[in-house]
């Protein structure tokens, strides 16, 4: 699984293209969450960075090279060894939440919800 971009213009779909490989790997790339910066990107991925099944990730579009800066592995308590994924923030109302099946039983998941301050 890879992530992709297409835009919706009048009634048709454009074709979609990878987001970039920097983000897309080997491993699978799955749910994405873009902050309405428009530049922020949260998303989930089981790759080498990961620290057991998926976790978090979060990068950023530079605009100067058109591409994303390297991910950053979220780290501990957004990921554990087990699968942690589907993070959205809502920076408004300052809180966020992520699903995670860690200490879950099989085939369960639960969702987490944190607070932030500036």
């Amino acid at each position: 699984m890879d992530l992709f971009s297409s835009y919706k213009l009048l009634d048709e779909w454009t074709t979609p293209v990878s987001l970039s490989k920097t983000i897309n790997t080997s491993a699978n790339e799955n749910y994405p969450f873009l902050l309405p910066d428009g530049i922020t990107l949260y998303y989930a991925s089981d790759g080498e960075n990961s620290l057991g099944g998926y976790d978090i990730f979060l990068t950023k579009y530079a605009a100067s090279s058109k591409d994303y800066l390297t991910p950053e592995n979220a780290g501990f308590p957004f990921n554990s060894t087990a699968n942690d994924y589907m993070m959205v923030i809502d920076e408004h109302q300052k809180t966020g939440w992520f699903a995670t099946d860690r200490n879950q039983p099989n085939g369960k998941v639960i969702v987490y919800s944190f607070s932030f301050s500036d």
